[in-house]
């Protein structure tokens, strides 16, 4: 089984590298790794709320204008619909888009918890690092086909910090 450090480096190393490229961390539970990256100009645009005990385990910022937010199983994780709301509230920004991921170290450990993980999330999981599980609301799937359809009313993505 991993530790809590592990899987977050293990995040990084594949899921964000398959999944989330040209991300920035921001902050992390892992000291080491790479947190400079963004200019101070533009971390100083990124919400950072005071209490650090209450952020995920990977906070990360994307060029398309993204926020994710990643916790761990074991650690905080999973991303239930009050953990959600918590997170949606600490990191409210002028970006148009937040996303919450939970990472699971494999199905098992995902098979326990999974009727408690929120809507309007996504899941990866550690052993099968080339996927990702969608847990989509009606509400998201109209914005994502509006938006790759290029329809009216659609949140246009922005490719800056």
């Amino acid at each position: 089984m991993m530790t809590s450090e592990a899987l977050i480096r293990h995040v990084w190393e594949q899921m964000v590298q398959n999944f989330y490229g040209h991300s920035e961390i921001v902050w992390s539970r892992v000291p080491d790794l790479p947190c400079d990256e963004i200019p101070d100009w533009e971390r100083a645009k990124l919400p950072m709320p005071p209490n650090v005990e209450d952020y995920p385990d990977l906070y990360l910022a994307r060029r398309m204008n993204t926020i994710l937010l990643i916790d761990c199983v074991p650690g905080r994780g999973p991303i239930d619909e009050p953990r959600r709301v918590q997170l949606m509230e600490m990191f409210k920004s002028k970006r148009p888009y937040v996303q919450c991921v939970t990472v699971f170290e494999d199905r098992r450990a995902m098979a326990d918890v999974v009727d408690r993980i929120a809507w309007d999330t996504k899941v990866w999981i550690a052993a099968e690092h080339n996927c990702q599980i969608q847990f989509e609301s009606a509400e998201m799937a109209v914005e994502m086909f509006k938006r790759l359809h290029g329809m009216p009313g659609a949140t246009p993505p922005v490719d800056r910090y």
